[in-house]
């Protein structure tokens, strides 16, 4: 019998899992954006801002896909729980830091991303074994139902994350702050060693190769999964300046950045809803097709936040784009997980993560210093437009014969 999304919620292994991710995503989220106001509060720079997002993002370039071959041939679980403790591990010195030291800008910027970079290493390292291990957790029939739980803890998190951020660091200030977001790293280890029981190993077969290179081989044969991550790409590159650039469009719309933290809940808020509204887009559309409406309406919320400029214009512009965000990833995500051999699977979510988080870096940085050069006001358009030409393009090379061909071998 399938399961719905209240029994899985319940089930000792995925909701172990499930609840442990949403914790964790909600301290990732409260750390990233006290990072980004305290950052942006000690050197009044979006550059800045976007050096810290980069430092989070960066290690999965370089570790993405050995955590990916890791996962499909080691134990998933510990490795899991070696991400969870790396991320807690990165939240608690910054807590420690700004409880003993009072920097200048450089020696803030040089801290925050030195602890980022441990923040982000220890994503990368749990992210593919995280990802790959829900498939094996469910049934077939279910993979939908638990892929779009699976963006629940992300979407949830952007609104308990930044609220509770905003909140602690205007009250109690940033080590306390820092302090409370390494905590739920903490509970979702309790969860994995003492509640969950997942699967240490991916059933890949006998012989079955596990390199990175045999990875990229199989995505290199199998195009439409190409297709799949730079749909993610697009979703992880749109989603970035509401959280990089929220100071900056505080301050161009408010006057200060008080209301960084609101728009990014704004966000979170709009993802949410989509999420709830997920089952009546499932009667309607394909997970394919609602992949695409959500990246349509990420982009089209993310080029229109600064055409008016009010608060609550950027409210309502930032709540469209989550909701986006919300369909567009859990649509693609879906199609991976469903789409990839077993085997490879865990190869295939660490693409879908540098996918998703590794593109970060880049945009960060563009956007941080077009926002220093011109405005935030001229950065939110721009970035809307290079995303929907990429969109078109990446929609075509989907209908393209040499995709079909593939796809039919």
């Amino acid at each position: 019998m399938t399961r719905g999304a209240l029994a899985l919620v319940a089930d000792r292994s995925f909701g172990a899992l499930f609840w442990g991710k949403l914790l964790s995503s909600a301290g990732l989220w409260m750390q990233g954006v006290t990072a980004a106001v305290v950052v942006y509060q000690g050197t009044g720079s979006a550059t800045a801002v976007s050096l810290v997002s980069i430092a989070q993002a960066a290690p999965q370039l370089v570790l993405g896909p050995w955590t990916g071959s890791l996962a499909d041939r080691g134990d998933r679980a510990r490795q899991i729980l070696a991400g969870r403790v790396l991320c807690g591990l990165g939240s608690a010195l910054l807590a420690v830091f700004f409880a003993v030291a009072e920097p200048g800008p450089r020696g803030l910027v040089a801290v925050v991303f030195s602890c980022s970079f441990l923040v982000g290493t220890g994503f990368v390292v749990g992210g593919p074994a995280m990802q790959s291990v829900i498939p094996d957790l469910v049934r077939p029939d279910e993979l939908r139902t638990a892929m779009t739980l699976n963006t629940t803890p992300m979407t949830t998190a952007r609104i308990v994350g930044p609220a509770l951020g905003a909140l602690v660091l205007g009250w109690a200030g940033p080590a306390a702050a820092f302090a409370i977001s390494a905590v739920p790293h903490v509970v979702f280890v309790v969860l994995l060693v003492w509640v969950a029981r997942l699967p240490a190993r991916a059933d890949v077969g006998e012989g079955a190769p596990t390199s990175m290179r045999a990875g990229l081989r199989y995505l290199r044969a199998h195009p439409r999964l190409l297709v799949m991550l730079g749909g993610t790409a697009l979703v992880g590159v749109g989603t970035e300046p509401s959280l990089t650039l929220a100071p900056a469009l505080s301050v161009a719309v408010h006057g200060d950045v008080t209301l960084a933290g609101a728009l990014t809940l704004a966000f979170g808020v709009g993802a949410l809803a989509a999420l709830l509204g997920s089952p009546l887009l499932a009667r309607r559309a394909s997970v394919l097709r609602s992949a695409w409406i959500g990246l349509a309406l990420l982009i089209g919320g993310l080029g229109a936040s600064t055409v008016v400029a009010a608060p609550g214009w950027a409210f309502g512009c930032f709540g469209v784009a989550g909701a986006g965000f919300s369909w567009g990833m859990a649509g693609f995500s879906s199609v991976l997980q469903a789409e990839s051999d077993p085997a490879f699977r865990g190869r295939v979510m660490a693409w879908w993560l540098i996918a998703f988080l590794g593109c970060r870096p880049l945009s960060s940085a563009a956007t941080g210093v077009l926002t220093d050069l011109t405005s935030v006001r001229v950065t939110f358009p721009v970035t809307g437009a290079a995303l929907a030409l990429a969109a078109v393009l990446l929609a075509a090379a989907l209908r393209s014969p040499a995709v079909s061909r593939a796809d039919a071998g």
